[in-house]
């Protein structure tokens, strides 16, 4: 009469194989993210990195782009906030157009 533990270390074994081939898939892919990543300036998000991967047929979640880029310190640029050109007079006087 077996005590059930070869299943259970069995499972375990499957669970750390299948870890280590995602870390293997996610190192391949975080190359790729920076090569994606380079080629634009260092200037696309996930968003867009996610887009050109999956136009290069790189079939991977948003979400996991965007982990990967956070994990290897990968960022997009920032917009710069649009300057104000005009600042109302607060001494002036409304026209009475009607």
């Amino acid at each position: 009469m077996q005590d059930g533990r070869g299943f259970e270390e069995r499972l375990l074994r499957l669970a750390r194989q299948a870890a280590s081939k995602r870390t293997c898939e996610d190192a391949t892919l975080t190359e790729r993210i920076m090569e994606v990543h380079k080629r634009s300036r260092e200037t696309y998000g996930y968003p867009r990195v996610h887009a050109d991967l999956h136009a290069l047929g790189v079939c991977c979640g948003r979400r996991r782009v965007a982990r990967l880029m956070r994990k290897a310190g990968i960022r997009g640029c920032m917009r710069a906030k649009k300057k104000r050109t005009t600042r109302r007079d607060s001494r002036a006087t409304l026209p009475q157009t009607l």
